[in-house]
C-alpha cells in the first residue's frame, strides 16, 4: 500500500492570521513554485487553508460557487503579499466538477489539491430528507471522487503531487443526528486509502485530515459557545501539520507509523453553529 495518513481533529477556532507564519517557515523549503488548488475555499475551513498555504509561499487557486466571497478571499490573500486567483465552480453539480481542472490551467501544473468542499445536514434519521442526503452524497463523495479523477492522470504523469482530503470526525465517531452526514464523510477515508494504493507508485501522495467542529460563523472573536483558549491555540499546530502534508512530509515530526492509542471520547461534541456547507 502507498503512503497515506489519517489525522484526527478536535474543535478549533479558525484564525489563519492569529499566528505569524513567517516565523514557522523553514528556510530550505522553496514553495514559491508550488501551486495549490483548494475547493470550497471562499469561506470557513477552506478559506483558512488557502490563506495558510498562500502565506507559506504557495500560489493558490481558490474555488467555490460564490464569486463575491471568492473575490474577497483572493483580495485578502494578495493584500498580505500572497498569490491567488479565483475559479468559480459548483462541484456539487456534475457539470461543474471538471471546471476547476479546466480553468486552473493545465492540471499537471497543480502540485497540491485540497479536497475541502462539502455539505453537512444534521437531522434525526427519521427526519432526514432524501434531497438532503443526495446533496451530501453529491458534495462529500461524488465531487471528491471526480475532482481527483480530473487531476490524477496529469499529476501522476509528472511523478509528484499531494492530495489532501478534508474528512470529518463524524465519519469516524458515531454522533447523534449525524448518521447520514457521517456516512458520507466516512467515504473520504476509504477513498484516500484506495487512491494511495492506486497512485502512490507513480509519486502521488494522499492524506486525509478528519477535522473536528470549527467555529467559522460568527468570527472567532465572538463564538456562539466560546471554545477553551487551548483549542484556539491549536490552530497554529494544525495549520503546520497541513502545510507539512502539502510539502510531501508526514504531518508529525515523529514517525507517523507510531503505535496508535485507543481513542477516548467520553463527551462527544455537539454540532455547533458554523458547521455546514463550505462553498
Amino acid at each position: 500500500m502507498g503512503d497515506h495518513e489519517v489525522t484526527m481533529g478536535r474543535q478549533i477556532c479558525l484564525s489563519s492570521k492569529a499566528h505569524p507564519i513567517s516565523v514557522e517557515r523553514e528556510d530550505n523549503l522553496d514553495l514559491q513554485s508550488t501551486t495549490a488548488l483548494v475547493t470550497g475555499a471562499t469561506s470557513g475551513i477552506g478559506r483558512a487553508i488557502a490563506e495558510r498555504l498562500a502565506a507559506d509561499g504557495m500560489s493558490v487557486v481558490v474555488t467555490g460557487r460564490n464569486a463575491q466571497r471568492g473575490a474577497g478571499a483572493v483580495h485578502e490573500i494578495t493584500a498580505d503579499g500572497g498569490h491567488a486567483r479565483f475559479v468559480e465552480a459548483d462541484i456539487e453539480d456534475p457539470d461543474g466538477i471538471d471546471r476547476p481542472a479546466a480553468e486552473a490551467g493545465e492540471a499537471g501544473e497543480v502540485d497540491v489539491l485540497v479536497n475541502n468542499a462539502g455539505r453537512a445536514v444534521w437531522a434525526p434519521t427519521e427526519e432526514t430528507k432524501v434531497s438532503a442526503y443526495d446533496a451530501m452524497v453529491g458534495g462529500n463523495v461524488r465531487a471528491a471522487l471526480f475532482v481527483v479523477a480530473a487531476f490524477a492522470l496529469a499529476t501522476a504523469a509528472k511523478g509528484s503531487g499531494n492530495v489532501i482530503n478534508i474528512g470529518s470526525m463524524a465519519g469516524i465517531l458515531g454522533l447523534a443526528t449525524g448518521a447520514a452526514y457521517g456516512a458520507t464523510k466516512a467515504a473520504p477515508a476509504s477513498m484516500t486509502q484506495g487512491w494511495a494504493a492506486e497512485y502512490s507508485g507513480r509519486g502521488v501522495r494522499f492524506n486525509m485530515v478528519a477535522s473536528g467542529p470549527a467555529h467559522t460563523r460568527p468570527p472567532c472573536s465572538r463564538p456562539v459557545r466560546r471554545p477553551r483558549r487551548d483549542h484556539c491555540d491549536e490552530t497554529r499546530g494544525r495549520g503546520r501539520r497541513l502545510r507539512r502534508l502539502a510539502e510531501g512530509r508526514p504531518s508529525h515530526r515523529r514517525d507517523h507509523r507510531r503505535r496508535r492509542r485507543p481513542h477516548r471520547h467520553p463527551n462527544p461534541p455537539v454540532p455547533c453553529a458554523g458547521i455546514g456547507h463550505q462553498s
